[in-house]
């Protein structure tokens, strides 16, 4: 397959290494190896499908494609394999390899995979250049003078600008019909910034979600919730206190990082019992309860949450709150170290 130098963008990087990165694929193929075959998808099994988030009756603080289709996304190099989790279907998604908290990296943003598709002559660059650990870049459609990111973005990270070996290769969906929120993580990628098409940023331009948004006869389909690292004498909700438990052992959470999460509608769950959600989050970072592909049915009148140093490590709280409707929820109540970020209803 023959190398393509493409044209560059005066925004971008000086790029004069933008090409190279087709070592990986015609090394591959050299070597009788499909690039594809090593993709591997992020260990979000408890996920589950999601559906669009259309029907939505109110307004989610940091669903982010509410305020129109992104032209820009904020990411911030986290180091990690895979930092947080992420609301959008794991099938949509793909991860490979782990960075190693390595620093600079070389990081290369696109809207074409060559390694599916061949290199085509007009794949857009949205990013390309050096990136130190903890700082942030801008996935832009303007550096590939469109007004909006396309249907999936694909991110390449490599040790350095000179070499290009890859530390690891990420895809995610950046055309609104998966969502997008604050604090979403795509392999090392933090997302921490976002402006739309139409110019709005962030959540600043969402209309107000103070309301209870269970008022009415409606179940919860799905809720986005933050891990903020809390201990149990931070509670801010509307919930008659009987509803409600948080739990401390120790002194709790207190910023740990990563932690393992398990949610569930009961508080020791069987083998009968719904597991909401069973992985790992880091500090500041969403993660999804839902269905998991649990057909006619809907989160139940508790759900229980435990936080844990660490996948079968020690329990640092316990948090319980009713999510069945009958009592009020909204975005930003808090319940200890979990905060409501977004949800979806029954349709």
């Amino acid at each position: 397959m023959a190398e393509i130098t493409p044209v560059l963008n005066e925004n971008l990087d000086s790029g004069q290494h933008l090409v190279t990165r087709r070592r990986l694929i015609k090394q591959a193929g050299a070597a009788g190896i499909a690039l594809t075959a090593l993709y591997v998808a992020p260990s979000f099994s408890s996920f589950g499908p999601k559906r669009a988030y259309a029907g939505i009756t109110a307004t989610t603080i940091c669903h982010l494609c509410d305020i129109g289709d992104p032209a820009k996304l904020t990411m911030e190099y986290t180091g990690l394999a895979q930092v947080g989790g992420s609301s959008q279907d794991p099938g949509k998604l793909q991860v490979i390899s782990d960075p190693g908290g390595a620093s600079p990296v070389y990081i290369e943003a696109t809207d074409k995979d060559p390694g599916k598709h061949g290199v085509e002559a007009n794949e857009k660059f949205w990013f390309a250049g050096q990136v130190v650990l903890g700082g942030t870049f801008v996935i832009d459609s303007a550096n590939g003078a469109v007004t909006k990111l396309k249907a999936k973005t694909f991110v390449y990270i490599y040790d350095n600008s000179t070499d290009l070996n890859l530390l690891q290769f990420i895809e995610f969906h950046t055309s609104c019909s998966q969502p997008l929120f604050i604090g979403d993580g795509f392999g090392t990628l933090l997302l921490t910034g976002f402006m739309a098409e139409n110019g709005a940023t962030n959540c600043d331009d969402i209309p107000d979600t103070s309301d209870d948004f269970c008022n009415g006869n409606v179940k919860l389909e799905d809720l986005t919730l933050k891990y903020t690292g809390d201990d149990d004498s931070v509670e801010s909700h509307n919930q008659p206190a009987d509803k409600v438990t948080i739990t401390d052992v120790g002194i709790g959470p207190n910023d740990a990082t990563p932690v393992w999460i398990v949610a569930s509608d009961k508080e020791n769950p069987g083998g009968g019992d719904f597991i909401w959600f069973n992985n790992s989050v880091n500090l500041n970072s969403n993660f999804v309860l839902n269905l998991g592909g649990v057909e006619n049915s809907e989160l139940k009148a508790d759900t229980w949450i435990k936080i844990y140093a660490s996948e079968g490590g020690a329990l640092l709280q316990t948090v319980r709150f009713h999510t069945s409707c009958s009592k009020p929820l909204s975005i930003g109540d808090q319940f200890g170290a979990i905060m409501v970020m977004g949800f979806s209803l029954k349709p």
